[in-house]
């Protein structure tokens, strides 16, 4: 989680639920061909660790900096040249790092991303326009926030499974659900 960053009232909402790292865990799995079960997360509060590669003998490399995305950016627009960033990356400093399990009951979306992908179908499209209708409705006030989960939750447990197989797929999914999200949270607002 990236508690210390300022990053907008949408993703603020999904690093609180961790359905953000949830996605980072399916680009984790399809940008380095590995399999889910070996992808974890850990709370960092320090938000100092923004990735630990583990290599076959156990040896692990951190990627160490200071909270700021553009550290990432400049990496992937430069990659796989190094060039000299010129912003403060205060890390010179005693440093202090914690790492904390994250706890299923606690962030049951996470869960529900990693299930959904692993079953390769029209699942995380859902998922995905689900948050996004849901958090929606939570920044405009009209849902509490324990709502965006109760929403998650209910529209994974009823959608039609099916084979993405086009782009127009994704799209008539993607309308499904918010269509969907739509009606089961009418139903809570009244």
């Amino acid at each position: 989680m990236h508690p210390v960053w300022k990053m907008g009232k949408r993703i603020t909402v999904d690093s609180s639920t961790l359905i953000n790292k949830g996605f980072e865990i399916v680009e984790a799995h399809y940008f380095f061909n590995l399999d889910y079960d070996n992808i974890e997360v850990l709370i960092h509060p320090q938000a100092k660790v923004h990735a630990i590669v583990e290599f076959k003998d156990g040896v692990k490399f951190a990627s160490l900096h200071f909270p700021d995305m553009r550290f990432p950016i400049h990496f992937s627009l430069y990659y796989p040249r190094r060039k000299e960033l010129k912003i403060s990356n205060e890390l010179n400093k005693e440093i202090l790092l914690n790492f904390y399990p994250v706890k299923r009951t606690k962030f049951p979306l996470l869960y529900l991303i990693k299930e959904a992908a692993k079953r390769k179908d029209n699942s995380l499209v859902i998922i995905n326009a689900t948050d996004e209708v849901a958090v929606d409705y939570f920044l405009k006030g009209r849902i509490k926030f324990l709502d965006i989960e109760k929403t998650l939750e209910y529209i994974f447990s009823i959608y039609p499974k099916a084979k993405l197989n086009s782009e127009e797929d994704i799209f008539f999914w993607d309308k499904w659900a918010r269509k969907k999200t739509e009606e089961f949270l009418s139903s809570l607002v009244k």
